[in-house]
C-alpha cells in the first residue's frame, strides 16, 4: 500500500510540475494562447494525456485486496477532501466561482489539483464545487481500474497454465 501511495504522489508532483510550466509558457505566448483556446481539439489534448498519466499509474500499481483498492481511492480523495474543504470553510461558495489562484483559502487545493483544475479551465467547465470534489476522485478511479485489472489477469493466467498441465 505505501507503494501504491509514492507512486501516486511521484505521479501527480510530475504533473504539477507539467502543467506549471506548460501554463505559465502558455500565458506568455499570446499567439499560442489564442490557438489553443480556439480549437476545442487543442483544449482536450491535455485531458487525454492526463487521463493516460493515470492510467498508466494504475500499471504500477499493487492492489492484493479490498482493502488496498478502498486506501488508493479514499487517501487522495481525503488529502484533497481537507484542502477543499478548508477553501470552502474560509472562503464560501463564491470562493469556487473566481479562478484559480484567486484565493488564498484555495491556494492548496488549487496547487494538489493543478492537473485537473488545468484541464477544467482549458475545457471551460464552470468551476464548482462539484466539479472539485469529481475531479479529486476521478484521478484514483482511473488509476484503480488499471491496478485492479492486474490481479484478475493474473489469475486468468494462472488458471490456464494449470489447466494445460
Amino acid at each position: 500500500m505505501r507503494n501504491n501511495l509514492l507512486i501516486f504522489s511521484l505521479a501527480q508532483l510530475f504533473l504539477i510540475l507539467i502543467y506549471a510550466v506548460v501554463l505559465i509558457y502558455l500565458h506568455l505566448s499570446p499567439t499560442l494562447e489564442s490557438a489553443v483556446y480556439s480549437h476545442y481539439f487543442l483544449r482536450l489534448i491535455p485531458a487525454v494525456l492526463t487521463a493516460l498519466v493515470y492510467l498508466i499509474v494504475g500499471r504500477f500499481m499493487n492492489v492484493k485486496g479490498l482493502t488496498d483498492g478502498i486506501l488508493v481511492l479514499v487517501l487522495p480523495a481525503v488529502i484533497w477532501g481537507i484542502c477543499l474543504a478548508m477553501a470552502y470553510f474560509g472562503g464560501g461558495a463564491e470562493g469556487f466561482v473566481r479562478g484559480a489562484f484567486r484565493s488564498l483559502w484555495r491556494f492548496p487545493a488549487d496547487i494538489t489539483m493543478l492537473p485537473q483544475m488545468a484541464v477544467v479551465s482549458l475545457l471551460r467547465i464552470k468551476q464548482t464545487t462539484a466539479v472539485y470534489a469529481a475531479s479529486a476522485v476521478i484521478p484514483q478511479c482511473l488509476a484503480l481500474l488499471v491496478a485492479a485489472r492486474g490481479p484478475v489477469t493474473y489469475r486468468r493466467r494462472r488458471d490456464f497454465r494449470r489447466r494445460e498441465k
